[in-house]
């Protein structure tokens, strides 16, 4: 428990010092269904396309068949409807 807790120490002062930039190649590289066809209820709408990633921000990117949406919350499940 005490090599978890100085290891997320680090993590967690480098985030403060430079924000989620430094992070985000790796956590878009270990992203579960990058590149897949996806669908997202965010409560108000149910977006449907290819899972890009994740911005700066922390908004995932969607590509659909006519634009591309950034979404910042939402109930996320693999879909074939893009496939």
């Amino acid at each position: 428990m005490t090599g978890f807790l100085i290891d997320f120490e680090k993590l967690y002062l480098d985030f403060q010092k430079d924000g989620f930039n430094q992070f985000l190649e790796e956590y878009n590289d270990n992203l579960a269904y990058k590149n897949k066809s996806v669908s997202i209820d965010t409560g108000r709408a149910v977006t449907t396309g290819i899972n890009l990633g994740i911005d700066e921000e922390g908004m995932l990117i969607i590509k659909t068949l006519n634009s591309f949406e950034k979404i910042i919350s939402g109930t996320l499940r693999r879909s074939k409807e893009c496939d």
